[in-house]
């Protein structure tokens, strides 16, 4: 799941991620709608794998979902690697502290992209929970 509100980063991660086998991006623009889709997922199935999130985000920013996300017991252990355009050593600290999986700064395309392309070779060769 992509928890973004800028729609260029959007096609730009679901450019790089839909044509991948077994991948499949859903898009929600803010923390609030993140958790709510991570909540009705508990009850369905499948949960998302893993959450690529924003800091910066209306409604509840990244930081407010992660509290929120690790204070209830069916999503707390959900995967979570912050990718966004912060690098304030401020924001870096408080997403570590609230136990992500990595944090990637947003760059110029080229790099950003070589950033995702490692990520996605991150994330599969992991043993990571099942949904």
């Amino acid at each position: 799941m992509l928890v973004e509100d800028d729609e260029v980063d959007v096609l730009c991660m679901k450019r790089f991620f839909d044509p991948k086998p077994g991948c499949r991006l859903t898009v929600v623009n803010n923390g609030y709608d993140g958790l709510e889709r991570l909540r009705a997922w508990t009850q369905e199935s499948p949960a998302p794998t893993v959450v690529l999130l924003d800091l910066n985000l209306p409604r509840m920013g990244g930081l407010e979902f992660l509290d929120e996300l690790r204070s209830e017991p069916g999503i707390a252990s959900t995967v979570v690697f912050v990718v966004t355009t912060s690098t304030d050593p401020g924001d870096v600290g408080a997403a570590w502290q609230r136990n992500v999986a990595g944090y990637l700064a947003k760059s110029r395309p080229e790099e950003f992209e070589l950033k995702l392309e490692s990520l996605d070779r991150y994330i599969h060769a992991l043993e990571l929970p099942c949904g």
